[in-house]
């Protein structure tokens, strides 16, 4: 009966050396891509909260007062960045408002703020790119048109 069955000595550990590198490689490729929505998750959230502290400001008259409304959501996006550990980020957004067209006398006025941020992988097993996220909030004060 012995010299009928297989030699199985060393076959574990040939099996383990073959699969190892595709069991890394997939590994690798959940962390990066783990990471990079975390930063896209963390990115919305900031620029929300940036445009929703900008839209409870009054805009003023005529939009006379619109870059108090831009520093109020420029503050709270670096506050919101910093929170979850981005400081070294380049803060560039890009505020606008504008007017949506309405039925009603008074016209609806939102606030879109977006940021582009530059998005590095852990491994480089996905590719880096930048992550966007934007944010359109109706303004709290609304003006009938004159």
């Amino acid at each position: 009966m012995r010299p009928f069955q297989r030699q199985r000595r060393g076959a574990n550990a040939v099996e383990f050396a073959l699969t190892l590198p595709i069991f890394l490689l997939l590994l690798g490729g959940i962390v990066d891509f783990g990471w990079m929505f975390y930063y896209k998750a963390a990115l919305n959230s900031a620029v929300y909260d940036a445009c929703r502290a900008g839209v409870t400001r009054d805009p003023g008259e005529g939009r006379a007062d619109i870059s108090v409304v831009y520093q109020r959501a420029n503050t709270a996006l670096e506050q919101s960045l910093a929170e979850v550990g981005f400081d070294d980020l380049p803060t560039d957004p890009v505020y606008s408002v504008y007017t949506l067209a309405s039925s009603a006398d008074v016209p609806v006025i939102v606030l879109q703020c977006d940021m582009t941020i530059p998005w590095t992988p852990l491994w480089g097993l996905v590719e880096g790119r930048d992550l966007r996220g934007r944010s359109v909030i109706r303004m709290e004060f609304q003006r009938a048109a004159p």
